[in-house]
C-alpha cells in the first residue's frame, strides 16, 4: 500500500490545536480530530496515518493520549491497524441491498460504480446429484455451470458460480454472459419469466482459485449468498452461488 500518510506543514498548525482546559480529555479531541479529518478527505480510505511520534509532536501530547485516540477510532471501525505497516483508514464497504432479484451490474450501476464481469469458464456438461436434485433435474442429466467474476471500478468483489439445467437453456455458453446480465438472456432469449428467490446466507472460506480471482488472502472473510431463483412457484431456472469479499461488502436487508 503506498504511503499516502499527511505531512503536518506550519500553515497546518491550527489544526493540531488541543482545548487544554475544556473538560473534554485530550485523547476524545484528538480522536474528533482524527475523524474530521478523514470525513474532509484529508486523510482519504487506504491513507496511512501518522505515527504515534508524530501524533505526539503535531498535538504535543503523551503516546498513552495518542494510543487511547488511536484504539478508540480502531475499535469503532474507522482506522485498522496492519503489523509491520502502522495503521490506515479502513476503506469504507460496498452495501448494496438484498432483494428479491438481486442484480450486481444494476447496483454497481446505480450507485455510480463502472460493473464489469470476467467469465473465469464455462462447462456445458457438468453432473452432480446434489445440484441436479436442487435443479429438478435427472441425475443422469447434464447441467450448466458458468465461474464469473463480478468486478466494481475493477476491483474483483465477487466470485459467482452460475448452475442451469442444459434443457432449460440449450446453447446459453453461445451467449454473451460477460456483458449482458442473466436474467434479461433468460427473459429475452429462452422466454423464462423469473418469479421468486429462496436465498440462503452463510460464511465461507476461500479456496486457492477464490482466493486468487478476488486478489485476497485466504483468511480474508467470505460471505457466500446462494440464490434459488424460480421461474414459477416450483420450477426452479437456475442457481446462483456468490463468493463475495466481507472485507469489501455487506448487505442491507429491508423488510
Amino acid at each position: 500500500m503506498a504511503d499516502t500518510r499527511t505531512k503536518p506543514v506550519a500553515s497546518d498548525a491550527a489544526r493540531f490545536q488541543l482545548q487544554r482546559n475544556s473538560g473534554t480529555p485530550l485523547y476524545v479531541q484528538i480522536k474528533n480530530q482524527l475523524l474530521a479529518e478523514i470525513q474532509n478527505s484529508k486523510l482519504p480510505e487506504g491513507a496511512l496515518v501518522p505515527t504515534e511520534d508524530e501524533l505526539c509532536r503535531m498535538y504535543r501530547v503523551s503516546k498513552i493520549t495518542v494510543r487511547e485516540a488511536l484504539r478508540v477510532l480502531v475499535r469503532e471501525g474507522i482506522l485498522e491497524r496492519t503489523r509491520g505497516k502502522g495503521t490506515f483508514v479502513r476503506r469504507l464497504k460496498y452495501e448494496p441491498h438484498l432483494g428479491r432479484l438481486f442484480s450486481f451490474t444494476k447496483w454497481a450501476s446505480e450507485n455510480g460504480f463502472k460493473p464489469s464481469t470476467r467469465v473465469v469458464r464455462i462447462d456445458t456438461e457438468v453432473r452432480n446429484d446434489l445440484v441436479a436434485a436442487e435443479l429438478g433435474i435427472s441425475p443422469r442429466k447434464p447441467f450448466v455451470r458458468i465461474d464469473r467474476l463480478r468486478l466494481a471500478d475493477d476491483e474483483p468483489l465477487c466470485f459467482e458460480q452460475i448452475y442451469i439445467a442444459s434443457s432449460l437453456s440449450p446453447d446459453i455458453h453461445l451467449k454473451d454472459v460477460a456483458n449482458r446480465r442473466f436474467n434479461e438472456i433468460l427473459a429475452s432469449d429462452y422466454g423464462i419469466a423469473l418469479k421468486k428467490t429462496a436465498v440462503s446466507i452463510e460464511a465461507g472460506a476461500y479456496g486457492a482459485e477464490g482466493a486468487r480471482l478476488l486478489k485476497s488472502g485466504k483468511a480474508t472473510p467470505i460471505l457466500v449468498i446462494k440464490h434459488k431463483i424460480y421461474a414459477d412457484d416450483s420450477k426452479v431456472a437456475y442457481i446462483v452461488v456468490c463468493h463475495y469479499r466481507g472485507d469489501r461488502v455487506k448487505f442491507v436487508i429491508e423488510f
